[in-house]
């Protein structure tokens, strides 16, 4: 199986997998929140943390897996947070942490996905 077609169906089945279990607790979809309100949500305290949590709404918000840095800079545009001296060097410091994970690459970009440690991290506000 070629790479793309592995990321897409690990993609397919993250998605299923979140519905599933949305479904069988009962829970009610609420609509998408935007990706300004989860960060002020989660509150990030540096550039790695805010990259890494902009990567877990684009997967658990938006179902975009894989993620490229264009996606992350369009959040910090979107946000109107002044974006960092070198979005690559964060992305890179999060993989450093473990929270991302490079997927390969779509012509000129590396693809990204957010690593379990990453989920964790958001979901404890990287305390």
């Amino acid at each position: 199986m070629s790479a793309e077609l592995e990321l897409k169906v690990e993609e397919l089945e993250a998605r299923v997998s979140e519905l599933e279990d949305k479904i069988s607790g009962g829970e009610v979809m609420a609509p998408e929140s935007d990706v300004c309100e989860f960060l002020r949500m989660v509150d990030p305290a540096s550039h790695v943390e805010r990259a890494t949590a902009v990567g877990y709404h684009l997967l658990h918000h938006e179902g975009r897996v894989p993620f490229t840095i264009d996606d992350v800079a369009e959040a910090y545009d979107e946000c109107r947070l002044p974006r960092p001296a070198n979005l690559s060097d964060v992305l890179a410091g999060a993989e450093d942490r473990d929270w991302l994970i490079r997927r390969g690459t779509k012509g000129q970009n590396t693809l990204w996905s957010v690593s379990q440690e990453g989920d964790d991290a958001v979901e404890r506000g990287f305390a």
